[in-house]
């Protein structure tokens, strides 16, 4: 029977490699970022190609040269950023990127994500998008492997304008190599629809500092489980890596970083934590996250 269901699932897979490498697509457009480098937006450009792999191909040369952006566009590639190479599992498509893209801010590797996706699943014979870089998966700021992306992650309106995300400036308060105050870190942050804006805020703290001469304030294992608003409170619920004790910081720092950023950014009056659903912690044997807390600004140092 096993025999038999194997032969079954490799003969699907092969009529449906076949499907795929004999879909016939002429592209309707390539995405590119609108001259404020902050949004993006397709233009016409037609690749006529009936073998999947060659349109794949043809079309990540576009990308990396820039072909079909208007005079007053910018190509979705910038700071060394290329597409190495292709593979196919399936209708699945892996761009493997080189690591000028690491180099990039969060906000530049989603409209990156963003336009690859969604230039490359307009042929019927790639029906998701995996980004790798140099071979290796890519993650997001809470450490989860991105994985392979949809268009339908990346909704729009309009051909000429995506809406998948939203920007916003963020103050967010990271720490000195001490470990015993916070410095503001000023950011222009793109994030889904789909998030909050105060998850947004701790996924950014998550990520850590763009400045060499700032430090993290929560360890970078840290997991995020969920955030919600409800009465001007902001409950934060993080897994066990928020109590490792793997970062100098004092304890208040590492709970005000987070509190002093969702107030100045979602303009709550405090914020509650717990860890896997539960309050009944104490962090470092000094703080107990059975409370609430209001923003403390004297820890700040500009």
């Amino acid at each position: 029977m096993k025999k038999v269901l194997s032969l079954l699932l490799i003969c699907i897979l092969v009529l449906t490699g076949c499907s795929m490498k004999n879909a016939s697509k002429d592209a309707s457009g390539i995405y590119f970022l609108r001259s404020s480098g902050k949004e993006l937006a397709s233009a016409e450009f037609h690749i006529e190609e009936e073998d999947v792999e060659k349109w794949a191909r043809k079309t990540a040369d576009a990308l990396n040269n820039g072909e079909g952006v208007p005079a007053d566009g910018m190509n979705l590639f910038s700071g060394g950023v290329r597409i190495n190479d292709l593979s196919f599992a399936g209708t699945i498509l892996t761009v493997d990127l080189n690591p000028a893209y690491e180099s990039q801010d969060t906000a530049r590797k989603l409209l990156i994500r963003a336009g690859i996706t969604k230039t490359m699943t307009q042929n019927p014979g790639i029906t998701a998008v995996a980004v790798n870089v140099d071979g290796k998966p890519i993650y997001d700021s809470t450490g989860n492997e991105i994985g392979a992306m949809t268009a339908g992650m990346y909704v729009d309106d309009s051909a000429d304008d995506i809406s998948n995300y939203r920007s916003t400036s963020m103050t967010l308060y990271f720490t000195n190599e001490r470990g015993d105050t916070l410095i503001p870190e000023y950011r222009d942050v793109y994030y889904s629809v789909n998030t909050p804006v105060e998850q947004a805020v701790v996924n950014e703290l998550l990520q850590g500092p763009s400045s060499i001469v700032l430090f993290r304030t929560i360890p970078a294992e840290t997991n995020v489980l969920n955030v919600t608003i409800q009465d001007d409170i902001c409950y934060v619920n993080f897994d066990e890596g928020f109590l490792n004790n793997t970062l100098k910081n004092d304890p208040e720092v590492q709970i005000y970083s987070i509190v002093n950023s969702l107030s100045k950014v979602c303009q709550v009056e405090k914020v509650a934590f717990s860890v896997n659903g539960s309050s009944q912690v104490t962090l470092k044997d000094k703080i107990s996250l059975d409370t609430v807390f209001s923003p403390n600004m004297e820890l700040v140092e500009e």
